[in-house]
This record gives C-alpha cells, structure tokens and sequence, in this order.
C-alpha cells in the first residue's frame, strides 16, 4: 500500500534544506510614482518617482517613449545632463547582498556606448557599458548585469550614476536586491584554535604539546620492566 505525504509536511521539510532569500528595496521597476507621459525630466531633489531620490544632474523618467524591460516604466540616467538616483534599505553588517538590473541605452543620439556606475554604502563603486548600436526605440536590447556587496552599516545607500555626458544617456529598469549569504557566527573563531590539552585542531597527529609529553612520559615510567622509549634491534 503506498503511503502519501501531506502536501504541508513536505513544504515544510523541504524549507529546512533551504537556504532562504530576501528581497529588499521598493518600486525598482518605477512603476509607482507621477504618471511622466512619454517621458518627463526630473532634476535632482525632485521626488516623482516613490523611494528613490534624484541626487544629481537630471534623467529622464520614461513612459511610453520607449518599452521598458519590466512594466511600463523605465529611467534614462541622463536628462539633459548625467544623473544619478538612490535608494536606502536596511541591512545586516557582513552579510552579502547580489543587485540585479537590466540596462538598456537611448538609442536617439551618441554616444554607441553608454555607461554608468553602480555603488553601495562600503563597496566597491563598478562601472557598467551597454553597446546602442543595434538598439531601437521599438527594440531597446535590455541586458542583465549583476553588482554584488557586503554591507558595512545598517542602513545602506544604493547609487546609480551615469557616466555618459549628453542627453542620451544608459537606461535602467528592474533593479533587484537579495541577501545572498549572512555572516557565520562562527567565521569570527580561529582555524588553529587548540582542543582542550593545546593542540591545534588541524595539526593530524604532528603537534604533541609538553603537558602531554609529560603524561606519556609518567605512563612509560610506570610499566615495570619497560623501558621509557622503545628500542627497535637493528637487522
């Protein structure tokens, strides 16, 4: 007769084999926030789009100009000048965080390339390259790209900043944020670290510390008629 596992039992057993995944930070598709129309500019400080924040220069929020990756909305990097916007999230020191986002460019006027950086509170700042050439407005040509980070405070800061001079600047969509690993609790602890009679834990039998040296010693000592080391007969 077969036996059948409740549909529950199984979730749960399965989650305890799982190493679990958080998604942090809001509205990355900018889907939510003042309706741009085909697109509008927006200078820094302007706060159209929810949770983000336009810190320098000026983008362009897109509508209907062009089709976005993810949604109906999207980000040229540069207005009539190079841009940059962030957001703030919370996070946990020494854990590692993976940022995904899909890049595009304005295929309207050069540069072919456009580019831009990516950096977060304590990481490193990279820079990202998305060739135009065969872009269109019909067909934007949106690529994955990938910055990951450890984070170095709890409240961590997100940035976004274009590169490219002008006013065809890259483009943004998709921006995800995930907690990858977390910090062992025991990563801090020493890998020589010494068990309890002082032996380093990983020495495989080489390292004999003087307090067991001295226990051997009185055990050879008390077998009667045995000699303190043995004496192998040359052959």
């Amino acid at each position: 007769m077969k036996k059948f596992i409740p549909l529950f039992v199984t979730v749960l057993m399965l989650s305890l084999f799982v190493t679990p995944v958080f998604a942090l930070g809001e509205n990355g598709s900018f889907e939510t926030g003042t309706d741009p129309g085909a697109y509008t500019e927006l200078s820094s400080g302007a706060g159209n789009i929810d949770n983000w924040t336009i810190v320098s220069g000026s983008i362009d929020y897109i509508g209907t100009y062009w089709p976005a990756f993810e949604g109906s909305r999207s980000i040229d990097m540069s207005g009539t000048a190079a841009g940059s916007i962030s957001q703030t999230f919370t996070t946990v020191i020494g854990t590692t965080y993976e940022v995904t986002f899909d890049m595009a460019g304005n295929p309207d006027g050069g540069p072919v390339d456009k580019t831009m950086t990516v950096m977060a509170t304590g990481g490193l700042e990279e820079d990202y390259t998305f060739d135009s050439t065969d872009s269109t407005l019909a067909a934007m040509g949106w690529l994955p790209k990938k910055y990951t980070f450890t984070a170095t405070a709890t409240d961590t800061i997100l940035t976004f900043t274009s590169t490219t001079a002008g006013s065809f600047g890259p483009a943004l969509d998709n921006v995800k944020i995930e907690e990858t690993t977390i910090p062992d609790e025991d990563e801090d602890e020493d890998e020589d670290s010494e068990d309890e009679i002082g032996r380093p834990e990983d020495n495989h039998g080489w390292y004999v510390s003087t307090a067991e040296k001295e226990v051997r010693h009185d055990v050879a000592q008390s077998r009667a008629g045995m000699p303190e080391q043995s004496k192998k007969k040359d052959r």
